[in-house]
């Protein structure tokens, strides 16, 4: 997790040494107000990291993918109870008809022929401010990266 703001950050918290059953990792931070938490939970054992299609924009053949995982009823239907809750989807919020995604299969050249989905999402609550989000698609094309580019949010002061 990277924080860029032209204020400090108040507060960081890292969690590290953990022995490798636990296959969690989580990265807490404030700046001013804001408070940013950042969880890679593989186990299963808490919320997040979601690998759910928002919609059929957010896949690059949706009806290939009808019903299938990453893409079904139930998933979607899941991902809009938790909205529901309150939160949003940072980038959809704010470019709500930009094709963008965020993995790529290996298998076909599925990122050199931009056949992919966006499944990466960054939740926020209705009052944060943001200013922009987006996908970063650079360390996608580093040697040896994973299927996943990281999406990011900036918010306002």
């Amino acid at each position: 997790m990277f924080i860029v703001s032209v204020s400090a950050v108040n507060y960081r918290h890292e969690q590290k040494n953990l022995p490798k059953r636990y296959q969690a990792r989580a990265i807490a931070a404030s700046v001013g107000d804001v408070r940013v938490l950042n969880l890679y939970v593989p186990n299963g054992k808490a919320i997040g990291d979601f690998n759910i299609t928002p919609a059929d924009l957010d896949v690059h053949d949706p009806d290939a993918w009808r019903d299938k995982i990453l893409c079904s009823a139930p998933e979607r239907q899941a991902l809009a109870d938790i909205l529901a809750l309150g939160y949003r989807d940072a980038y959809r919020n704010l470019h709500p008809d930009t094709v963008q995604y965020s993995w790529w299969d290996y298998r076909m050249g599925g990122l050199r022929r931009n056949i992919g989905m966006r499944i990466d999402l960054t939740l926020c609550s209705d009052n944060l401010a943001l200013h922009d989000a987006g996908i970063d698609t650079e360390p996608r094309h580093w040697e040896r990266p994973s299927d996943h580019a990281p999406a990011w949010v900036a918010i306002k002061p």
